[in-house]
C-alpha cells in the first residue's frame, strides 16, 4: 500500500502542502507579519481617504466665515490706526508703533496678534518695535502670544 509508511505500518503519511518546511513558530511569525502589513495598508488608506468623508458642516463653515471677517476687520483697524506699521511676509514679522502697543492693555495683545496672523495665514509671528527693532513678543498658533523679556535682542 502506497498510502502507509514503511517504518510505521498503519500510520498514514502526511502530504506536504508547500515546498518549504517551516516550524510552527515560523508559521506564526509569518502570519503576524502578514497581519501587520495588512493593518499598515488599511491604516494608510484610512489616512488617505478620511478627508473625503469628513467635510465641514454648515455651522463650521459659518464659524470660519465669522473668524475670517473678524480677522480682516482687526487687520484693517490695525493698519488704519497706525498700530501696524510694516509687515515682513518672508520672515513673518510684524513691526508696530511701540507707543500705541504699550498703550494697549496686555490682554489685548494676544487676540490682535492672533487675528492679524490669521488674516495673513501665518501659524507664528514675531512682533517688533518699528523704531528700535526691539522684539516685543512672539505668537504661535494654538499656544498664544508671549511677551519678550525686557531688552530681548532681535
Amino acid at each position: 500500500m502506497a498510502s502507509q509508511s514503511r517504518k510505521h505500518p498503519g500510520k498514514r503519511r502526511e502530504r506536504k502542502l508547500t515546498r518549504f518546511s517551516m516550524s510552527r513558530k515560523s508559521e506564526v511569525a509569518l502570519a503576524a507579519v502578514g497581519v501587520l502589513v495588512i493593518a499598515l495598508v488599511l491604516g494608510f488608506l484610512w489616512l488617505l481617504l478620511s478627508p473625503l468623508w469628513s467635510k465641514p458642516g454648515p455651522a463650521e463653515l459659518a464659524a470660519r466665515q465669522i473668524t475670517l471677517a473678524r480677522d480682516a476687520t482687526v487687520w484693517r483697524e490695525a493698519k488704519e490706526s497706525g498700530l501696524l506699521l510694516r509687515v515682513q511676509q518672508d520672515r513673518q514679522e510684524l513691526f508696530v508703533n511701540a507707543a500705541k502697543w504699550n498703550a494697549m492693555l496686555p490682554t489685548e495683545h494676544a487676540p490682535r496678534v492672533a487675528a492679524i496672523a490669521g488674516h495673513l495665514g501665518w501659524d507664528w509671528a514675531f512682533i517688533f518695535d518699528a523704531s528700535t527693532g526691539r522684539q516685543l513678543g512672539w505668537y504661535v498658533k494654538d499656544k498664544g502670544y508671549h511677551d519678550s523679556p525686557a531688552g530681548a535682542p532681535r
